[in-house]
């Protein structure tokens, strides 16, 4: 349950961070019609649902989204020249490491993530893992 929540906050969390971004677009974005987001495939669902609201707030402004490896994304970007209005990344340093200053001016870190593996007394090879063969268990 209190997984649930969690992942519930940070989803959140991201739809502020990037209805802000979107909603920092000019007043008159209807003007500019198509506004064009790439975007990490793990981010595909807070993104389309801020995309119907945003689109529902701004009629005449169309939301084009891709979605992709936050790499293959910026390399798009960066190599192909694809145009983008807003990219957004599942790894902040793909853009920092990629894209600035070439193509993007700044970036906004607003979370990050990890992974814990964890385990009990009770679990499976449980007396067997440890901190140099942990990978090879879960293999």
């Amino acid at each position: 349950m209190k997984k649930v929540r969690m992942w519930k906050k940070i989803t959140l969390a991201f739809v502020f961070v990037a209805a802000g971004m979107m909603l920092s677009l000019p007043a008159n974005a209807a003007s500019y019609g198509k506004v064009i987001v790439f975007h990490a495939g793990s981010l595909t669902v807070p993104f389309a649902e801020m995309e119907k609201i945003f689109e529902s707030q701004n009629p005449g402004t169309d939301i084009l989204r891709e979605a992709g490896g936050s790499t293959k994304m910026a390399r798009m970007i960066s190599e192909l020249n694809k145009p983008a209005d807003i990219m957004a990344s599942a790894d902040y340093a793909v853009i920092d490491k990629g894209l600035i200053p070439a193509k993007a001016a700044w970036n906004i870190r607003f979370a990050t993530n990890q992974l814990v593996l964890c385990y009990t007394d009770r679990s499976r090879f449980a007396n067997e893992v440890n901190a140099q063969n942990w990978y090879e268990i879960l293999g």
